[in-house]
């Protein structure tokens, strides 16, 4: 139904959000672990926000040609390997790998923005978007979390936390397939 398909795209939205900005957090601290200088942490998230910025540029019409769940697929799972694989890199190939997070990150935001027009009509528009925000937003709370658990387990521990948290995307999108199918029958009928 609609319903669930809204849920689990604001689940999926939240988890999304949630990556973004505790990696945002987090990744200056990875690059200071690899004993990174204060301008070298400046470069990288550079190189970081640049990848994101390609991202949204290069993949708009993605969407439409492969599909949300492959699209969220690529992205996500890159974001949750680069993660994890981000600890053992060494610091001088960290910008590719940078890059590539950043466009990861970024990227997945734009479809699932996209997909929210799908599950209303045009007199719940405003409702629905303002539900999945509120949900979206609320992620923002994740860097407070992921602090709190470094401070328990150490740096290592959250970031591997962090890519398995965002790897839970990915049997969720598997769940958006047939309410999207449904809402684009009903679009079409």
């Amino acid at each position: 139904s609609n319903n669930k398909g809204l849920f689990h795209l604001s689940a999926i939205g939240f988890l999304d959000a949630a990556t973004r900005t505790a990696s945002l957090t987090f990744i200056p601290f990875v690059l200071m672990d690899k004993s990174a200088e204060t301008r070298e942490i400046f470069v990288f998230l550079i190189v970081l926000l640049a990848g994101g910025a390609t991202g949204k540029y290069i993949c708009g019409s993605l969407n439409d040609r492969y599909g949300f769940t492959n699209l969220v697929w690529c992205t996500k799972g890159a974001t949750a390997l680069l993660l994890f694989t981000a600890m053992f890199t060494p610091l001088i190939a960290m910008a590719p790998v940078l890059f590539i997070l950043g466009f990861g990150l970024n990227r997945t935001s734009s479809t699932l923005y996209s997909s929210v027009a799908v599950f209303s009509t045009s007199d719940s528009r405003s409702r629905i978007y303002g539900y999945y925000y509120t949900v979206t937003e609320s992620a923002g709370i994740a860097p407070f979390i992921y602090g709190w658990l470094a401070d328990l387990a150490g740096l290592r521990f959250t970031i591997y936390v962090m890519s398995l948290a965002t790897l839970l995307i990915l049997p969720i999108s598997l769940l958006m397939r047939q309410p999207l199918k449904s809402a684009d029958q009903n679009k079409v009928a």
